[in-house]
């Protein structure tokens, strides 16, 4: 799908142009390769994975939520609706909205 240009390219930068195309079998090869993954990059491919593999979605989705508990203060009823949502994907345009909302107005846990 992205051919490697060398060193003008990074794995980062290929991963988010497959997330942006809605490309899963690449951004999923391409998060493999990266040290970490961001929550909200996390969730942009977990929504991927609900219409691409749905075989991988259902733990991919128990992960995101176990990570956003520990990254996140939530109340139990913003938890409660993260699942909600989750299974209720593919939402189809516009999925995930909620999520990433969530995430905006949701500070990161004091962590070093």
């Amino acid at each position: 799908m992205f051919a490697m240009m060398g060193t003008a390219g990074s794995d980062y930068g290929y991963f988010q142009r497959s997330l942006k195309a809605g490309h899963y079998a690449s951004a999923w090869q391409f998060a493999c390769q990266l040290p970490s993954v961001s929550l909200a990059d996390a969730l942009s491919l977990t929504l991927l994975a609900a219409e691409h593999d749905p075989d991988r979605f259902d733990a991919m989705a128990k992960r995101w939520l176990c990570r956003l508990v520990e990254e996140r203060s939530l109340t139990l009823a913003e938890f409660a609706g993260a699942a909600a949502e989750l299974q209720g994907v593919p939402l189809g345009p516009g999925e995930g909205a909620g999520l990433r909302a969530l995430l905006r107005e949701k500070p990161l846990k004091g962590r070093i």
